[in-house]
């Protein structure tokens, strides 16, 4: 299994686990609700510039998921190579 192969593993269960989670549909929503205040509140400079800023952090939010995913596994089996006679 590649990198590449890996991270889009990680990605695919990480949506389903977020799909599938209260918590996460009701703070989705809560950004969905702020989202449509500022497309009625800001001019269109503005809010290409919220967007712009808002797809920075989604995608530095995103790589750290993909990280902290990838050291859970890492430790994971150092763990259980630890308790293995």
């Amino acid at each position: 299994m590649s990198m590449n192969d890996l991270d889009k593993d990680i990605v695919e269960r990480l949506t389903y686990t977020q799909l599938r989670s209260t918590e996460y549909k009701n703070a989705y929503e809560t950004v969905r609700k702020a989202y449509r205040r500022f497309v009625i509140e800001l001019t269109e400079k503005q809010l290409n510039a919220l967007d712009e800023y808002y797809s920075a952090v989604m995608e530095t939010m995103a790589i750290t998921e993909k990280l902290a995913y990838k050291r859970g596994i890492a430790d994971f089996i150092n763990v259980k190579q630890d308790f293995t006679p």
